[in-house]
């Protein structure tokens, strides 16, 4: 999410709400709190990007 963001030319703290879109994020495994965390900020900054996440916890 980090590449993504600087690909888009995103500088952390700011908000890119003109951007918008949808972002599927797969995870065989359960989201950790460091994950989570990048995720949220990304979120914050790209409000209008919606986020999927699926992960292959049962």
């Amino acid at each position: 999410m980090v590449k993504l963001a600087k690909d888009l030319g995103a500088e952390k703290g700011k908000i890119y709400s003109h951007i918008k879109g949808e972002l599927k994020i797969v995870s065989e495994r359960v989201y950790c709190a460091s994950c989570q965390g990048v995720i949220q900020q990304f979120n914050t900054m790209f409000p209008n990007v919606k986020i999927i996440l699926i992960d292959g916890v049962k």
